[in-house]
């Protein structure tokens, strides 16, 4: 099976018993999967810049809420001093707090994803059926 150079949608068609078939067109990969800046520039919202934003974002989370919890945890070290209490507390509920809410941050990001992913596979089957 040989592509043609200039539409790499079509394939050759083949010799079989029957004779040359028709030729069959090929789902266009590139055209269906953007970048992040491709999707970002994409005017007509046709594809999803989500997915592809996601993983920064929660990078980034991570990196604020691990700067929170050090922050927090410095926090209670100079309470001990004024307050034992007040920095045993602290102390304890930072790393709480931050795995709260990173995890909270997490599942929001995945609800996000899976509503993306969700109209996705709407706007493919829409396609198939012809509507």
């Amino acid at each position: 099976m040989t592509s043609n150079p200039i539409d790499p949608t079509w394939d050759a068609p083949q010799s079989g018993p029957g004779g040359p078939s028709a030729p069959t067109p090929q789902p266009d990969l590139m055209a269906q999967s953007k970048g992040l800046l491709g999707s970002l520039f994409d005017l007509s919202f046709r594809h999803y810049a989500t997915p592809h934003i996601v993983r920064i974002v929660y990078i980034l989370l991570m990196v604020l809420v691990g700067l929170g919890a050090i922050g927090g945890l410095v926090t209670a070290i100079g309470l001990f001093r004024f307050s034992p209490l007040m920095g045993l507390l602290y102390l304890i509920a930072t790393p709480v707090v931050s795995v709260v809410f990173l995890a909270l941050c997490r599942m929001s990001m995945e609800m996000y994803v899976a509503i993306c992913r969700a109209a996705e596979d709407l706007d493919q089957l829409k396609r198939k059926l012809g509507n």
